[in-house]
């Protein structure tokens, strides 16, 4: 089987085997919504939703999803995270500061084309 060459931004390439293109990772988009707000915060409202990447979304506090993002990376390369996920495959994250709750789930129905 003769490896595929790719050609990826800044003219680096990677070299893949048919058979490690068939076995990939899961790479889930991952939604981001606020399911609870505490303490009068202002910053977000609860049902303000955001479709992470490797880029902080428009509207969201940069602190949130410096708390979202770890989890959120773990989520998208995996179809499961045992001791981590309530029983419907979702995980609550609270804002550094303790007064925004944050729910990801798995857009299992997409992929991320995003690297």
């Amino acid at each position: 089987m003769a490896p595929e060459v790719t050609d990826l931004p800044a003219g680096s390439t990677t070299i893949t085997t048919q058979a490690e293109s068939e076995n990939q990772m899961p790479n889930h988009r991952i939604k981001c919504e606020v399911v609870r707000v505490d303490n009068g915060a202002t910053c977000q409202k609860v049902g303000d939703t955001f479709t992470l990447g490797k880029r902080t979304p428009a509207n969201m506090c940069c602190r949130a999803f410096a708390a979202v993002y770890p989890p959120a990376l773990a989520m998208r390369f995996s179809d499961t995270m045992p001791g981590w996920e309530i029983e419907d495959g979702h995980l609550d994250v609270m804002c550094p500061d303790q007064n925004v709750v944050y729910r990801l789930t798995r857009m299992k129905d997409e992929t991320n084309s995003e690297p």
